[in-house]
């Protein structure tokens, strides 16, 4: 297999102050990049001052702000690369990261998506890793989670394919990646390095702030993609887990703010769908908020 061209690219909304470190981070590489992008979705802060100082190393595009996705796919229609890597501008790479990609591409060449685990920090600089899934226990496990890696920061994507499918649905402001992974794990096959080697900025915010939008996405996420291939009672039965693992999510978002809550959408969700085989955790989680016993802040649905 020939050297591979990679074009990194970056859609930033009002992240100017921390794009140079994601840039910086993409110029640190140990496999360089062939290009990296900047598509800027009509910020009215410093992005384009900070793209334009990397001078010829950075291609800076603007666009009239049209959400993520739609930056997303403008870059990748403007790409020269063989293979899009995607980083938001508040995250950054650990120098290893293309190479180890490359890496694991070499041992599965048929693969058009090659994702990495993650190390995701909060601004006190607190971490937890996630695990990144093995890519043989992605489907169904796409149906209920984005398994995936939580963020398209942390993916490797092959560009023909990519724009063959569609690119991102640009109708979705959350949970376009995770549509997007479901089309392609229908159809192509997957490869993972297990390193944690992309970081992924976790801001505070309201935990039922973020149940409304996350339950709110997975509603629209479901008939038009998680259950499209899916008829009569097997379509039924997958809703009731889906959600049933949506409130799960729920459940651990809520976990810091109020075990009331935790435990109020720990009972629906088990509600949904008792059987303890799927996502047993849910049993524990539940005995440990129950008692008091302490358990971490967060943790991922697939393990």
């Amino acid at each position: 297999m020939g050297p591979m061209r990679v074009s990194a690219i970056i859609p930033c909304y009002n992240y100017g102050k921390y794009l140079a470190r994601a840039i910086d981070s993409i110029l640190a590489q140990t496999y360089a990049v062939s290009e990296i992008l900047v598509v800027d979705d009509g910020s009215n802060d410093n992005t384009r001052e900070v793209a334009t100082s990397f001078g010829g190393r950075v291609r800076y595009i603007y666009q009239q702000n049209a959400g993520r996705a739609a930056a997303r796919n403008h870059g990748i229609r403007e790409a020269a690369g063989d293979w899009v890597a995607l980083l938001d501008a508040d995250d950054w790479w650990l120098p290893e990261k293309i190479e180890l990609q490359t890496k694991a591409l070499a041992t599965r060449p048929e693969a058009v998506v090659v994702y990495t685990s993650v190390r995701c920090q909060d601004p006190d600089g607190g971490t937890i890793n996630w695990r990144a899934t093995d890519p043989g226990r992605l489907w169904p496990a796409l149906r209920y989670a984005n398994c995936v890696t939580g963020s398209a920061s942390a993916a490797l994507i092959r560009r023909d394919v990519l724009i063959a499918e569609g690119g991102f649905d640009e109708s979705l402001r959350e949970c376009e990646d995770w549509d997007c992974w479901v089309r392609l794990a229908r159809k192509y096959p997957f490869a993972a390095a297990p390193d944690a080697v992309t970081v992924l900025m976790m801001w505070p915010g309201s935990a039922s702030a973020q149940n409304d939008r996350m339950l709110a996405n997975t509603k629209k996420l479901m008939d038009k993609t998680l259950l499209a291939d899916l008829t009569g009672w097997r379509r039924i039965l997958w809703r009731h887990r889906i959600w049933s693992a949506a409130l799960f999510s729920a459940a651990i978002n809520a976990r810091q703010q109020s075990r009331r809550e935790e435990r109020a959408w720990l009972f629906e969700s088990l509600l949904h769908w008792p059987s303890p085989v799927f996502i047993p955790r849910r049993w524990w989680a539940l005995y440990r908020n129950l008692t008091g016993v302490s358990q971490p802040a967060s943790a991922t649905i697939v393990q």
